[in-house]
């Protein structure tokens, strides 16, 4: 029941720059079927959500394989774009402590071309190593909550 609840905290990195056409709201609601990654605990996952030059980081879920954050958690960010074809990437990870490097899991990309602006889409998407390499190995899939608006409208962001 909680789960679908709209985050009340946004991390809003847009800078009001001229050249940012307009927002993306994300938020990753959770995860499902992470493969355990560690020997002797289950996965600690956490995304990093990069659109250009901005990087936003969630909140650490510890010893689960189907991590879900919560509404009042750090969740949710505002991306600015900069292009009509901006592409954000969502990486989930497995964190492994501060002098370790961090397990990759996999990722997903949004184009947000394929988005209307005002519609609020809850979408379910299977983790990859890359776009172009299908593996056999199940990697879970991350379930985002997105939100597309154009500062000027979505014929002039085309424009």
């Amino acid at each position: 029941v909680e789960l679908p609840r709209k985050s009340k905290n946004f991390v809003d990195l847009r800078q009001n720059k001229a050249d940012e056409i307009g927002s993306l709201r994300v938020e990753v609601i959770q995860c499902i079927g992470l493969p355990k990654m560690d020997k002797y605990s289950l996965t600690d996952a956490f995304c990093y959500i990069v659109c250009g030059s901005e990087v936003f980081v969630t909140d650490v879920i510890p010893d689960n394989l189907n991590p879900a954050w919560l509404p009042l958690t750090r969740r949710a960010c505002i991306m600015p774009l900069k292009n009509a074809y901006s592409q954000v990437y969502v990486g989930v990870f497995d964190y492994d402590g501060e002098k370790e490097d961090d397990d990759f899991i996999g990722r997903v990309v949004i184009d947000t071309p394929q988005l209307q602006s005002g519609f609020s889409y809850d979408i379910t998407l299977p983790l990859r190593h890359t776009s172009k390499t299908y593996y056999r190995r199940k990697l879970g899939c991350v379930r985002l909550r997105l939100e597309l608006h154009w500062t000027a409208g979505e014929r002039a962001a085309l424009l």
